[in-house]
């Protein structure tokens, strides 16, 4: 082959490149964009499950951990430990401060190191600021599921 040839190949190669590159792009930006076309921000989202029992002072299960990335309107399905149903966690508002998400049954809010549960509770919204965690703890007294929920 000749240097012409070669030189064509590579040229027409990176030109096929960077257009696949720039098709690429152009999808991600418009599936983050809502119904009036402003961009979505998207976040990362940790979420870890786990459980209690009033029932046994040795109760133990192994904590699940699972990093998701969100964005306004997104529904998550995390493992509820004591549960055969997946605990939905629904993504309301995504800002470079905080995310807002709301569950389908009432859970207690803490800080993430206090003890207690609020067993009156009927709160399903809640907001989780930028670089904090809250934690969810289903509001009963003989066993529960926990998930700390952080804002990455």
């Amino acid at each position: 082959m000749s240097k012409k040839v070669i030189k064509i190949f590579c040229v027409t190669l990176i030109a096929v490149l960077l257009i696949g590159i720039g098709c690429v792009a152009y999808i991600l930006i418009k599936q983050s964009k809502d119904e009036d076309g402003d961009t979505k921000i998207v976040a990362t989202m940790v979420v870890t499950s786990d459980a209690w029992s009033g029932w046994s002072e040795d109760y133990e299960v192994e904590t699940v951990t699972e990093e998701f990335t969100v964005k306004s309107g997104d529904k998550v399905k995390v493992d509820d430990l004591i549960s055969d149903e997946d605990f939905i966690i629904k993504v309301l508002e995504v800002t470079e401060e905080s995310i807002v998400i709301s569950t389908r049954n009432p859970m207690s809010v803490s800080e993430v190191d206090e003890h207690g549960i609020d067993l009156s509770t009927d709160e399903t919204e809640f907001e989780v600021e930028k670089g904090e965690k809250i934690k969810l703890t289903t509001p009963s007294t003989d066993m529960g599921s926990i998930f700390i929920i952080e804002y990455k």
